[in-house]
């Protein structure tokens, strides 16, 4: 498991280059991991691509949230 989280943490080292720095995704991967892995639900063949999104979804969150990136498409608010 370890390893697959390393390689998670490499490829989004790639992705957020200039935008988190490795420290910052390896502990949002770690976290991710936590908080799925004592899920019975998931099988372990899983867990590595599910973690992996999960991580990635929260790290494009944050960097769209402090304006760190734009958004891909705008946003539409009505009232």
């Amino acid at each position: 498991m370890r390893r697959a989280l390393d390689v998670t943490i490499a490829e989004l080292a790639e992705e957020f280059h200039g935008i988190f720095s490795r420290e910052t995704l390896a502990r949002c991967v770690d976290e991710s991991f936590m908080q799925l892995g004592g899920r019975p639900t998931i099988g372990p063949n899983f867990l590595p691509a599910i973690v992996d999104r999960f991580a990635r979804e929260r790290l494009w969150a944050v960097a769209q949230h402090e304006q760190r990136v734009e958004k891909a498409m705008p946003e539409v608010l009505s009232t």
